[in-house]
């Protein structure tokens, strides 16, 4: 751990609000007015505590000694009062505004040292890089003005969306104006991911000296896992949970496919976590529960990208570690096997992504919260798959350097491969394509690849069809007109006019083998129509978007040797949103039922049409955990656990 108990900062004592004054928020609509340059603050000022600083020195509390201040200015030396939001200037003026806000909240707030010593958060350990980073925003004019403009444009109601309590509110303040300003978003998110892998360290440490009972086990910290964690401590059982992500921030997914854009509207704002949240128009499709920092806080437009949704997903998982929760970071579950062990029903097995070094606990319950997977192609022919893994291997070793001259990538990976690559080489794809270019699918991933492409070549002044040339686009994967009309609505309705013109050549069939043309960088399809009939056809680029494959099969191998669709059975509970539908999945192998899970995009469920996948699956697995893991998980004396974050004492 870089952040050691010598370390760490003295703690400010209990800070409780005053009782009488605290005020309740409602759900009103937000706006959000970020910009800025994010390299106005360099790494090496911004995050000294990362390259071995004492976080007594750059990550430090501020002082809880100081005497009460006067609120008039005079008695302050000049200081502007933390109620007055004319006072201090445009650099004061996010203090301001926290000082108002605060005392709202029921806090005795009576100067800006008071303001800045309550938005330490008493965290039970020391968030040196994070802390950092508020330091340097609460005290460095420029930057404080920047979040102060932010923060000026939430009501009262908006700073209270997500939050349920007087604390996590606290939490939302200093995240929100540490995520909200373009200037401090990137540095906050290396923060976090040096922060998690700080904790992550400390658990590590604890599950290696002994064997460790700890109630359930959720694998994934994406939005999905975030959302348990935080169930998880509203319900007062946070100690009981315990999240591991391959990931820095469990924004595998989201945080590296950034370009994808969503189609799933953020309308006006996050409306809460309950039923009557559905009955808000300007609701959010796109809904992190319990995050105290939501996607339309960091981008306000109708349409987010998913860079937008896995920043707001990593600082919820964050935010939960804060609050008491266990998460391990940069770590693969590489078993779950049942054993007979009276403290616990399975032993699951994690690998340090860093070290290599694996650690195990026992548990009752399992929360696969996996997400989306990696990519895959449903093809049986050997040769095919063969040549996809080839090219794959390919685009995974040269990144974006690959991108002019590569043949064959799926959506996914060329989306990762274009968020650093220069324009010049996303032009490329097209330019140096020695043939068509063909598209295969027609889910949201294969239409976003092309967005990309337009965007990129409209910013060097070029038409799709003045790129293009010659060529056209063939896309394997739309059924009929009206399947192309109801697949091109929201941000792909731009694409509509390509098909109208031409530019786009529809392909009807399933594409059964690519293989590629010897001499040449180009690709042989082979399609089969819906008649039987094959046809053939060569690309000089081909985008695959035909799926996505979980890696549940991996680590549950000694469980379900083959895991099937048919293994996971449906899990059901009282559903006011979405009538009976079930609320996850639960793993059964030859009829014996498993204390197994999986929610979000793991479980194979079917959303409804027209329902984002975050508004869906997030509310499942809200009903799944209070209906069903709630009760179970109050049988323990979580009194009695080991503690895997660490406190005050023993940090």
């Amino acid at each position: 751990m870089r952040t050691s108990g010598n370390d760490r900062p003295h703690s400010t004592g209990n800070l409780r609000p005053v009782h009488g004054t605290g005020a309740g928020g409602s759900a009103g609509a937000e706006n959000n007015a970020a910009s800025g340059d994010a390299t106005e603050l360099q790494e090496s000022t911004e995050l000294g505590a990362l390259r071995g600083v004492s976080g007594s020195a750059v990550g430090r509390r501020f002082s809880s000694g100081a005497a009460r201040k006067s609120v008039s200015a005079q008695d302050r030396g000049g200081d502007a009062a933390a109620g007055s939001a004319s006072a201090g200037g445009a650099g004061d003026h996010l203090l301001d505004i926290l000082g108002e806000e605060l005392t709202k909240l029921g806090y005795e707030v009576s100067s800006h040292d008071h303001v800045k010593r309550l938005l330490t958060l008493e965290s039970p350990l020391s968030d040196s890089a994070v802390g950092t980073l508020r330091s340097r925003v609460l005290e460095d004019p420029e930057l404080r003005g920047e979040a102060g403009a932010r923060l000026r444009h939430y009501s009262a109601e908006a700073l209270a969306k997500g939050v349920s309590n007087p604390e996590d509110r606290l939490l939302r303040l200093e995240l929100l104006m540490l995520a909200a300003p373009e200037a401090t978003r990137a540095p906050l998110m290396r923060a976090i991911r040096a922060d998690l892998q700080d904790r992550s360290e400390y658990i590590r440490v604890r599950l290696s000296e002994r064997e460790v009972f700890i109630p359930q086990v959720t694998i994934g910290g994406g939005p999905q896992g975030q959302t348990v964690a935080h169930c998880a401590h509203e319900f007062g059982l946070a100690d009981g949970n315990l999240v591991v992500d391959a990931s820095s921030c469990g924004d595998g997914n989201f945080g590296s496919v950034r370009m994808h854009l969503l189609n799933s509207e953020t309308r006006g704002g996050y409306a809460g976590s309950d039923h009557g949240a559905f009955d808000n128009p300007m609701r959010s499709q796109n809904p992190l529960h319990g995050s105290p920092v939501q996607v339309e806080d960091l981008n306000s437009d109708l349409y987010p990208t998913a860079a937008d949704i896995g920043d707001a997903a990593a600082i919820g998982l964050y935010a939960a570690s804060r609050k008491g929760s266990p998460v391990l970071v940069n770590t693969v579950v590489t078993d779950v096997e049942e054993v007979e062990n009276a403290r616990g029903r399975y032993r699951v097995t994690m690998r340090d992504n860093a070290s290599g070094r694996t650690v195990h606990v026992l548990t009752d319950h399992v929360i696969d919260a996996t997400g989306l997977g990696r990519p895959s192609v449903p093809l049986r022919d050997p040769a095919s798959k063969a040549y996809i893994d080839e090219q794959t291997a390919r685009l995974t070793a040269m990144r974006e350097r690959a991108l002019p001259d590569q043949a064959v990538m799926h959506s996914e990976d060329m989306l990762r491969a274009t968020v650093d690559a220069p324009d010049e080489h996303i032009l490329g794809i097209v330019r140096a394509a020695p043939g068509d270019i063909a598209i295969v699918g027609w889910g949201d991933s294969s239409k976003t690849p092309l967005l990309r492409i337009r965007d990129v070549a409209e910013k060097a002044g070029l038409s799709m069809r003045e790129l293009l040339g010659d060529r056209k686009i063939v896309w394997i994967g739309p059924k009929s007109r009206e399947d192309i009309d109801n697949g091109l609505w929201g941000p792909y309705a731009g694409l509509k006019p390509y098909f109208d013109e031409g530019l786009v050549h529809v392909q009807p069939g399933r594409l059964e083998t690519i293989t590629a043309v010897d001499g040449t960088n180009q690709s042989s399809l082979a399609v089969r129509e819906k008649d039987g009939s094959l046809h053939r056809l060569q690309s000089g680029r081909v985008i695959l978007a035909m799926g996505m494959k979980s890696g549940s099969a991996s680590f549950l191998s000694k469980l379900a040797s083959k895991l099937t669709p048919e293994m996971k059975v449906p899990v059901h509970g009282d559903d006011p949103a979405f009538d009976e539908s079930a609320l996850c999945t639960r793993l059964h192998v030859d009829g014996k039922e498993h204390d197994i899970f999986f929610v979000g995009m793991s479980s194979g469920l079917q959303r409804p049409s027209h329902t984002s996948y975050l508004e869906f699956f997030g509310w499942k697995t809200r009903q799944f955990i209070a209906q069903h893991l709630v009760p179970k998980l109050k049988e323990h004396d979580l009194t009695k656990l080991e503690k895997l974050v660490p406190t005050e004492a023993t940090a």
